[in-house]
């Protein structure tokens, strides 16, 4: 059975100690998995699976993954930096992307497509949905630090 994701908007407030501490734990396992996939190939992980047959493995020495979280602080970008090069046995290179849009008429369709394809909204009507998914973007607004060169 499918269930909703059961995740409101205070879910996502950095005042949330409880929730941030969740969340934080789910980073963790993701960014495990993909450090574990980066050096070591396809299954292993948390995630169980096989390991591939070291023939395989050194015929695929170049990877990339993309870790796709909300890392809108600086100390949450540092802590992916620092786990991306302490963690991992081979060398790993860390880019961070920062998109910006400010297009109202852009942001509400694809505001529409996640209500209307998240489990988390799953059983919303719509306008409570997109109350409730713009109520989470107001949260993350407020914590956010912009990439700075350095």
């Amino acid at each position: 059975e499918e269930k909703g994701g059961d995740c409101g908007a205070d879910f996502f407030d950095s005042g949330n100690a409880a929730a941030a501490q969740m969340r934080q734990m789910a980073a963790q396992l993701a960014l495990d998995d993909m450090l574990y996939w980066l050096d070591h190939g396809d299954g292993g992980g948390r995630g169980g699976g096989k390991q591939p047959p070291q023939q395989q493995q050194q015929q695929r020495k170049d990877r990339v993954a993309i870790f796709d979280a909300t890392n809108s602080t600086k100390a949450r970008r540092d802590w992916v930096l620092q786990e991306c090069t302490s963690n991992s046995t081979k060398r790993t290179g860390v880019v961070f992307v920062e998109s910006i849009c400010d297009d109202k008429d852009l942001l509400d369709a694809n505001f529409l497509t996640k209500v209307q394809t998240s489990p988390d909204y799953k059983d919303m009507d719509q306008q409570t949905a997109m109350a409730d998914l713009r109520s989470r973007v107001k949260k993350y607004e407020e914590a956010y630090e912009t990439i700075e060169d350095d």
